[in-house]
């Protein structure tokens, strides 16, 4: 492999630690800041850089029949308030919505240093398994090759872990049920609360691709 190639390549692979204080670069434009997050920037022309944290593991679910993509979960939703619990970090805030077609409470953890988000904002949000748009599994390397992935289609991409499904014990009534779901991108967390079907598609230790884009 060319050392060219192969500097990019860890160039690509930075990471940058909670502690940091410095902005990883790659041809004078930001990767990523703070909060143990890798990024490499896909689309220069789009009005926020794409990021991609954690890219580092390889989803195991195939895709759907029929060689797309897989969608576990897809929903437009609506910021409602940041960091209910007050800021804890410069860089990362979390935020919560409420999503319009399945109802579902979000709470999500979000490098806003990079990606910044307001009360009233609307986004796409949606959980994959992989990035392949024939719905084939990612390796466990990520490279710019030119290839199209699902990632181009959003402007904020993240790489994580599934690790708890519960139900919501806040309630006595059987027929409000809320299911809960937690998931851990690198660190940043996502827990999203809704009815019990929401979960039909998801497993524990499920590794997870979360896609944002603004409408």
């Amino acid at each position: 492999m060319p050392l060219k190639v192969l500097s990019e390549i860890l160039n690509m692979l930075i990471c940058v630690s909670l502690v940091s204080s410095w902005a990883a670069t790659c041809q004078g434009k930001i990767i990523c800041q703070g909060w143990n997050c890798c990024g490499i920037i896909r689309g220069l022309d789009t009005t926020y850089p794409r990021l991609i944290a954690q890219f580092t593991e390889s989803s195991s679910k195939k895709g759907r029949q029929g060689g797309m993509a897989e969608f576990l979960f897809e929903d437009i939703f609506t910021v409602t308030r940041l960091d209910p619990d007050g800021k804890k970090f410069d860089r990362v805030s979390r935020i919560e919505a409420r999503s319009d077609q399945f109802d579902m409470y979000m709470q999500l953890d979000v490098a806003t240093d990079v990606y910044p988000m307001h009360p009233g904002d609307r986004f796409t949000m949606v959980l994959v398994p992989t990035l392949n748009l024939d719905g084939t599994p990612d390796s466990a390397f990520f490279t710019q090759a030119g290839r199209k992935t699902l990632a181009d289609k959003y402007e904020y991409v993240m790489h994580g872990k599934l690790y708890k499904i519960s139900e919501d014990k806040d309630t006595s009534d059987q027929n409000a049920k809320k299911v809960e779901m937690y998931a851990s991108f690198g660190g940043l967390l996502v827990m999203l609360k809704g009815d019990p079907s929401s979960a039909a598609n998801f497993e524990l230790d499920q590794r997870l691709f979360l896609l944002m884009r603004k409408v």
